[in-house]
């Protein structure tokens, strides 16, 4: 297999929007356990066509489910899932970093702000957005964020009363003063 990996490598230096030995490589990488190299060609393929993602979420799962610690295979996917849209499953994706928070905080903080720069309509990610101001401690954007999303359709009441419950019992200065009337 890795005789074919290599070949197909060469062949792939010389054509490189050859989408049929991008995904025999990227079938051969992940027969050789080589996930990150998968990715980097499963990431060229998403670019190369447009029909290829369709396929891409199937083996991104695919990915995930043999390499489920594998980090790089994680990111690749939120962000894939974030390009075409899917902001709920990237945030769930983005989830399982929470275990580990504060050795992936830049990546799920950048996360949610791409999302929120693409849309402030996602209940989910405003959501997360508000847990991360209260464990950054920067209360000054948590109302106005909480003000967002009571003007959503779909308010997240539940969400939002955990992330109260969590603002309150930090005995900071600065929280914010919350005066929300009844409907």
């Amino acid at each position: 297999l890795s005789d074919a990996c290599t070949l197909c490598e060469d062949i792939v230096q010389s054509h490189s929007k050859d989408i049929f030995v991008r995904e025999q490589l990227l079938t051969l990488y992940t027969k050789v356990c080589n996930p990150n190299k998968a990715i980097a060609h499963l990431e060229i393929l998403c670019t190369l066509s447009v029909k290829f993602k369709d396929k891409a979420e199937r083996i991104y799962k695919e990915l995930l489910d043999s390499f489920p610690d594998e980090y790089h295979i994680r990111c690749s996917y939120i962000n894939f899932l974030i390009s075409t849209d899917a902001f709920t499953e990237a945030i769930i994706q983005c989830d399982t970093f929470y275990d580990h928070f504060d050795k992936h905080e830049t990546f799920i903080e950048t996360t949610i702000k791409t999302i929120l720069d693409r849309t402030q309509n996602h209940p989910l990610t405003i959501c997360r957005y508000l847990d991360l101001m209260v464990r950054k401690q920067q209360f000054s954007e948590i109302k106005i964020w909480i003000d967002v999303c009571l003007d959503l359709p779909e308010v997240p009441i539940q969400e939002l009363l955990i992330i109260l419950d969590k603002v309150l019992v930090y005995p900071v200065v600065e929280k914010p003063h919350f005066e929300y009337q009844s409907a």
